[in-house]
């Protein structure tokens, strides 16, 4: 319930969006009760982090190794969320999405306007806490935006960070209860700092 409540919220925010690739990590076990290894061990620590890259939109972003990633349809690229601890209602997630512009010459700037314009129209009680600007590790510019509203039976708080390229708007959207939001926010930002968009896609179908 958790999970479908959470992806219909994403839905709402992605209106046109593709593809994505799948990866799942799992470990194996080791036994050396004798000179002969029966089997092996990996064990991968909570603190790595794996990569997850998108070919057909030339999009890279890194994320924690014991989190889940669930590959999504044309409106949400891509999904990850770390194992639930609380049933508050709202599973705690971060997206990866993108939407079409219907020009290359549509600013950064510009698109965020919209895109608040759109939230305050859109959603109950919606609060703009803050936006800023800067760039991620990979070069990439983003435009940031924290924002808090309700769905009628949960407070839920936001941040979304939005990459332009081309005419492809790239947004990563971190979702979580208002009291829960503080809690991931040292990995989110380490995962909006790994985003990137330097690569060269590659369209290997239509999508």
């Amino acid at each position: 319930m958790r999970r479908l409540l959470l992806y219909a919220l994403a839905i709402i925010i992605f209106s046109s969006s593709i593809i994505g690739i799948t990866y799942f990590t799992l470990d194996t076990q080791q036994d050396h009760r004798s000179s002969t290894p029966k089997s092996t061990t990996t064990i991968i620590p909570r603190n790595t982090f794996l990569t997850y890259e998108n070919l057909a939109y030339g999009i890279k972003i890194q994320y924690p190794s014991y989190w889940q990633r669930v590959d999504l349809g044309r409106n949400i690229i891509v999904s990850f969320f770390p194992p639930s601890e609380h049933d508050s209602g709202l599973l705690e997630n971060l997206v990866v999405g993108v939407n079409r512009l219907s020009s290359p010459y549509v600013s950064l700037n510009d698109f965020a306007a919209v895109r608040i314009s759109l939230y305050r129209s859109q959603f109950t009680d919606f609060h703009l806490i803050n936006t800023s600007q800067g760039v991620t590790s990979t070069g990439t510019p983003i435009y940031k935006t924290e924002y808090t509203h309700s769905d009628g039976r949960l407070a839920i708080k936001r941040m979304e960070v939005w990459a332009i390229k081309g005419i492809e708007a790239f947004m990563i959207l971190y979702n979580a209860d208002t009291p829960e939001y503080p809690n991931l926010i040292p990995i989110i930002h380490k995962m909006v700092d790994s985003f990137g968009t330097a690569t060269m896609p590659v369209r290997l179908h239509n999508v």
